[in-house]
C-alpha cells in the first residue's frame, strides 16, 4: 500500500480515537440493512460500532444507516442525497452493494459508474469512504467475484479504500456452514460477526 493511503487510515483511526469522527453512514442493501434475518444488534454495522466505541472510549456517534433491502449499486446512487440529512455531514461512510447487481443480472459497467457516484460525492461532502465488496452469493459465486474485482477496481479509481468481504469466507477454500441463511445470501449472525471482525481487521491493518 502506498504512503499516502496508510496515512489516510491512520488518519481515520486517529480520528474515532480522538472524537473527529462521529457521524458514521451506511450504505447498502439487506446485507447491511439486515431486514429482518437479523436483529440490528447482530448486523455488522452495529458490530463495527461497538469496536469504534471501545477504541475511542465513548458512545458519541451518530449511525445513520442508509441501506434498504434489495439496493442495486443505481439505487444506492439515487439516494446518496440522504447522507446530506441532518445538521452535519458524515465523517466516515461505508459503502457496500453487488448482490443484487448479480442476482439481476445487472451491467457491470453500470454497477462501477454508480459506485463511482456514489464514492465521489461522499468525498465532496468531506466523508472518508470505504468501499466493501459483496459478500458470498454461492449460486453465482463467479459473477459475485467479478464484481468484487470491479469494484476494487473503482475504489482505486476514486482513490478509496477497499475491503474485499468474499475473503473472510473463503478462507479454507470452502464456505463454512452456518454463515449463510437456507437462502444462500443473507448472513447469520455468525455470518455477521466474521464480516465486522474482517472489516475491522482490514482497517487496522491498512
Amino acid at each position: 500500500m502506498s504512503k499516502d493511503k496508510a496515512s489516510r487510515r491512520e488518519s481515520i483511526l486517529e480520528g474515532i480515537r480522538q472524537g473527529r469522527i462521529l457521524r458514521i453512514d451506511f450504505l447498502g442493501d439487506s446485507i447491511t440493512q439486515g431486514c429482518g434475518f437479523v436483529s440490528r444488534q447482530e448486523g455488522y454495522p452495529d458490530l463495527l460500532l461497538g469496536k469504534m466505541k471501545q477504541m475511542a472510549g465513548h458512545d458519541r456517534f451518530r449511525i445513520y444507516n442508509h441501506a434498504v433491502g434489495g439496493a442495486t449499486a443505481a439505487g444506492g446512487a439515487g439516494r446518496i442525497h440522504w447522507c446530506e440529512r441532518g445538521a452535519s455531514s458524515p465523517d466516515l461512510s461505508f459503502v457496500m452493494f453487488g448482490l443484487n447487481d448479480v442476482h439481476l443480472s445487472g451491467s457491470a459497467d453500470d454497477y462501477a459508474h454508480h459506485l463511482g457516484t456514489m464514492m465521489n460525492r461522499l468525498k465532496r461532502l468531506g466523508s472518508a469512504v470505504v468501499l466493501l465488496g459483496p459478500t458470498p452469493f454461492p449460486a453465482r459465486e463467479a459473477a459475485v467475484h467479478s464484481f468484487s474485482l470491479r469494484a476494487s477496481r473503482e475504489a482505486a479509481r476514486a482513490g478509496v479504500d477497499f475491503v474485499d468481504c468474499l475473503k473472510p469466507f473463503y478462507q479454507g477454500g470452502r464456505l463454512p456452514e452456518g454463515l449463510l441463511w437456507p437462502d444462500g445470501i443473507h448472513l447469520t449472525a455468525r455470518g455477521h460477526r466474521v464480516l465486522a471482525d474482517w472489516i475491522w481487521n482490514q482497517l487496522q491493518s491498512m
